[in-house]
């Protein structure tokens, strides 16, 4: 018995250790794609289902880029994989089975969902229906394929629809109401938008963008500036052997002709993607105008400097400067980029970026200047016709060098460089004629400034089980100039003279070396993103005749993380916090003065120091028909970097840029997209923030708080035969500012588009604001010496046609380097 008893308790030992060691685990992963696009879709939820139990034994979220990947998965069962994502059909795969203790990790390959979709016609999805807006734990990203609208409007026009962004009256792009935030092209710093984006953006069509993408929380691995987040522009790519691209040309009544080239082409291990434009900006002439209403300024001199004024504070009013006059713009922009790639081998990727955009605008101003005294006598006059012009280069040049590695190649090792040189010039020609009580000579400025960097950047990128490690080093050695001169004319020998007052060069060597580690980690239905970038910043000030010099150094530790749990696939709620830094830019510490208009001058500050600021929100988003999604932010630094207004001692108005306190917003969002018919889509866009702003400044004290926000409604309809119509209408309530506040507008589009030609070509048209020919740019400055009103006439009603061509055909994939550079570690220039 004793015997049977052993005899039995082997061959169950036997058994048990054939099913332990017998058992084997592999890895199984995809990627999850729109069937239409072949985009990927980002954080999708994957359950993995044992087909024994037909239970849910795991669940994951995809990564951005539509990566799946579950880890030592039992191989004595047969699975299927169930995906869903808001705004698609969900759908489920069987896999094959993996009884096998041979068998290999399983690669899904490319799982499509479908865009939901009352209908199909002619194999056409709905895409209407589809919320193009999705948020994530970290970013909002807008998807223009979803957007039929796309095919009609500009880049500048699309970004009207995107939550948190605004378009302020004078074409100023804003997120969450501020512009100190960063701008990305397929997330690398580009030469395109370093001047302004704004120029760029109108001429390019919205068409030739993939999506936009608003990051509120920008992971560790991206330089810690731009103080409110990030605007990312994706482009689209298309991908594979042989050629593919885009031609598109507009006609716009106020900005001119414009034309724009995209394209892509593979060939064997070689691949190149890019794009051309230019744009020519037709002769625009507007009215501005200034008033100025100037009370005591304590041992200021009177106007003309006829005596002393001022009596301890006691308000006495001095005069009053009423300027009024027109000014001309012409111009032409050209922008081009180039990425080049060559793959190695299955492990090695090669890398090369081009990008170029410059400009050459001329311009003229006449103003009529009057300035009176309390009872209307006339104190001074005069009359200025100031011509001049300015010219803009800004080029990128950058290598990547990938490395991936045989045991798995999610692992990847990058090592990157960039060249970049940013180089402005202006000029002025004034000239001053009929003239009372007004002796200031005629005079020539010129200004030319910029900045040349190099930029080295290694990255490493380490997934595990549930998580994906990123480390990184980087080196950034800047150096800003400026050489600026005045030239004034000797009355008495008509010679221009230089003033050696107003004459000097400015050199700004600024050194910052980082290094970073983030963590993303995803179990079944939570993701959770978190990082620490270390920064360590050298200024160095030249030493220049006049100006103090600035020789200084600091450390900046910036926590971000951020957590998305999606409850199912209906409703989901993310939650994150960072800190940013805004480093003053060489507009901001130029101190070269702009004496263009006499009486309003403008000069930087060599002196700014660097701002932090301190982040945190929360959205949720639920989805069923239609989308909501709803946050709540808040946000403080106190050391912001502000626009701020005086009267010198003969009562001009000096602008310039100060460090001088707290600047506090707590803002709520609002996003909303529902298909009330089959065809139709409304989307709603609101952003509400109330703000705290306090400093110090020539010895006073300043506050100023209050709402300020902005509103949009926009719709699409999809008519039969490929025909589209659209609507948007926006309001924006005025920003507060330190000292005052800016302008209030409206703003409404009309657009349509028709596909033609078997769908390989749209013609499309779009006016705005066809009621209204000019809008009135206004800001009020309230200080204790003067009030000042000073406004702008823009064009308003714009009238856009356009035609765009699709060519070519591509199989196969291109390759492009998964890590690169990005410099956004740099202030944004802001008209407030």
């Amino acid at each position: 018995m004793r015997k049977h008893f052993i005899i039995i308790l082997s061959i169950l030992a036997v058994v048990q250790i054939e099913k332990v060691f017998g058992q084997r685990n592999v890895n199984i992963s995809g990627t999850v794609k729109d069937s239409v696009s072949k985009m990927p879709i980002g954080f999708a939820t994957i359950t993995l289902v044992s087909d024994n139990s037909d239970s849910s034994s795991r669940k994951t979220l995809a990564d951005e880029s539509g990566h799946f990947l579950f880890s030592n998965i039992n191989t004595n069962t047969s699975y299927s994989l169930k995906i869903t994502a808001v705004g698609y059909t969900s759908t489920k795969m069987q896999l094959p089975s993996i009884i096998s203790a041979a068998s290999k990790d399983i690669f899904a390959g490319e799982v499509l969902l479908h865009p939901i979709a009352n209908q199909l016609h002619e194999v056409v999805v709905n895409t209407a229906s589809r919320n193009p807006v999705r948020q994530e734990a970290d970013r909002i990203t807008y998807d223009l394929s979803a957007d039929p609208e796309s095919n009609a409007l500009s880049l500048l026009d699309m970004l009207r629809k995107v939550p948190l962004i605004t378009i302020d009256a004078g074409d100023k792009i804003l997120l969450k109401g501020s512009s100190e935030f960063k701008i990305l092209i397929n997330g690398k710093p580009s030469a395109l938008v370093v001047k302004n984006p704004s120029d760029l953006f109108k001429s390019i069509p919205a068409s030739t963008i993939q999506k936009i993408e608003v990051i509120t929380i920008p992971p560790a691995k991206y330089d810690a500036e731009g103080l409110v987040g990030i605007l990312n522009i994706i482009t689209r790519k298309k991908e594979g052997q042989g050629y593919n691209g885009s031609i598109s040309t507009a006609y716009n009544s106020v900005l001119g002709p414009s034309i724009n080239f995209n394209g892509t082409a593979k060939q064997g291990k070689w691949g190149i993607s890019g794009y051309l434009g230019y744009s020519d900006v037709i002769s625009e002439t507007t009215g501005y105008g200034y008033n100025n209403l100037i009370f005591n300024v304590p041992g200021a001199l009177s106007p003309r400097g006829s005596g002393t004024i001022g009596s301890g504070g006691t308000l006495i009013f001095l005069s009053d400067l009423v300027q009024q006059g027109n000014k001309s713009f012409k111009g032409a922009n050209q922008y081009g980029s180039a990425d080049i790639s060559y793959d190695v081998d299955s492990l090695n990727l090669i890398t090369l970026s081009l990008q170029y955009y410059g400009g050459n605008f001329v311009q003229g101003n006449y103003l009529l200047s009057n300035e009176v005294d309390q009872n209307n006598n006339l104190l001074q006059s005069y009359i200025l016709n100031n011509n001049g012009g300015s010219a803009y280069t800004n080029s990128d040049l950058s290598f990547n060098l990938q490395h991936g590695f045989r045991g798995n190649k999610e692992k990847l090792f990058t090592a990157s460089y960039k060249y970049s040189i940013q180089d402005y010039g202006q000029r002025t020609d004034a000239a001053y004629n009929q003239t009372f009580n007004y002796d200031y000579p005629n005079n020539k400025q010129y200004d030319n400034s910029g900045t040349a960097e190099h930029t080295i950047q290694l990255d490493y990128v380490f997934p595990l089980r549930h998580l994906s490690v990123e480390s990184g080093l980087k080196a950034i050695v800047r150096n800003n100039f400026s050489g600026f001169s005045t030239d004034n004319l000797n009355s008495i020998s008509g010679q221009y003279i230089p003033d050696t007052s107003m004459s000097n060069n400015f050199n700004y060597h600024q050194n910052v070396f980082s290094a970073y580690n983030t963590y993303k980690w995803m179990y079944n239905s939570l993701q959770v993103n978190a990082g620490l970038r270390l920064e360590h910043t050298s200024n160095n000030t030249a030493a220049i005749s006049g100006i103090n010099g600035v020789n200084n150094a600091y450390n900046n530790l910036i926590p971000s993380f951020s957590l998305l749990k999606t409850f199912s696939n209906s409703n989901s709620l993310s939650i994150g916090f960072t800190n940013r830094i805004l480093r003053p830019a060489i507009w901001q510490l130029n101190p070269f003065t702009d004496k263009s208009n006499p009486l309003e001058v403008s000069k930087g500050n060599p002196a700014l120091q660097p701002v932090i600021r301190h982040s945190f929100e929360m959205n949720y988003t639920y989805s069923s028909k239609g989308t909501i999604t709803a946050g709540l932010s808040y946000g403080f630094s106190n050391n912001s970097i502000e626009h701020v207004s005086s009267i010198t001692n003969d009562t001009v108005t000096l602008i310039t840029y100060q460090n001088i306190g707290s600047n506090k917003s707590a803002g709520f969002t609002l996003n909303t997209s529902y298909p009330f018919f089959k065809d139709l889509t409304v989307n709603l866009n609101a952003l509400s923030n109330y703000v705290w702003l306090a400093g110090y400044y020539n010895g006073t004290q300043y506050r100023n708080q209050g709402l300020q926000g902005h509103i949009s409604f926009s719709a699409g309809y999809n008519f039969k035969g490929g025909y589209h119509a659209g609507a948007d209408l926006q309001y924006e309530t005025r920003y507060i500012l330190l000292q005052g506040k800016d302008n209030n507008y409206y703003y409404l589009s009309i657009s349509g588009s028709k596909e033609i030609l078997k769908k390989k070509a749209v013609l499309s048209f779009y006016i705005s604001n066809p009621f209204t020919r000019f809008r009135k740019m206004d800001y009020l400055t309230n200080t204790t010496d003067f009030n000042l009103y000073n406004y702008d006439n823009i064009y308003s009603r714009r009238i856009n046609i356009s035609f765009r061509y699709k060519f070519g055909k591509l199989k196969g994939m291109i390759s492009s380097s998964q890590h690169s550079i990005q410099n956004d570690d740099i202030g944004e220039k802001s008209n407030h």
